[in-house]
C-alpha cells in the first residue's frame, strides 16, 4: 500500500512541477518580450529559484526519482528509502521558506503552489511512516 501511494503522490507531483515549469517558461519569455504584468508576475522573483534552477525543475526531479523508486520497489531496501526521506525532509523546508516567501514577502496565494506544499508534506508523511515501520 504504501509503495502503491507513494508512486501515485510521485506521478501526481511530477505532474504538478512539469505544468509548473511550462508555466514558468511562458512567463518568462512573455516578460522578455516585455509584457508588464508578466515582467511582475511572483514566478520572475529570486524565490522562483530558491537553490538556483528552477523549483519546479528541482521537483521533477526529486518526484522522478520518487516515483522510479516507488515503480521499481527499490524503495523498500533502507540505503533507498533514508535518502528518499532526507531528501523530502529537506523539500519539505524549502517549501516552508517557499510557503513564508509567498504569504509575507510576495503577499500571494498560489494555488498551484500551494499543492506542491501540500505535495510534499504528505511525501514527508508517508516516507516518515514507511522508515518508522521498516525498523
Amino acid at each position: 500500500m504504501h509503495r502503491l501511494l507513494a508512486t501515485v503522490l510521485a506521478l501526481y507531483g511530477f505532474r504538478l512541477s512539469k505544468n509548473s515549469t511550462r508555466t514558468i517558461r511562458r512567463l518568462h519569455n512573455e516578460a522578455k518580450r516585455g509584457d508588464p504584468t508578466a515582467v511582475a508576475h511572483f514566478t520572475q522573483t529570486r524565490y522562483a529559484r530558491a537553490l538556483g534552477p528552477r523549483n519546479s525543475d528541482l521537483g521533477m526531479l526529486f518526484y522522478g526519482a520518487l516515483g522510479a523508486a516507488a515503480a521499481t520497489n527499490l524503495i523498500r531496501k533502507p540505503l533507498v528509502l533514508r535518502g528518499l526521506y532526507f531528501g523530502s525532509a529537506f523539500s519539505l523546508g524549502v517549501s516552508i521558506y517557499l510557503l513564508w516567501a509567498l504569504m509575507f514577502r510576495l503577499r500571494v496565494v498560489c494555488p498551484v503552489c500551494l499543492r506542491g506544499h501540500a505535495t510534499n508534506l504528505a511525501v514527508f508523511v508517508l516516507l516518515v511512516h514507511m522508515r518508522r515501520g521498516s525498523r
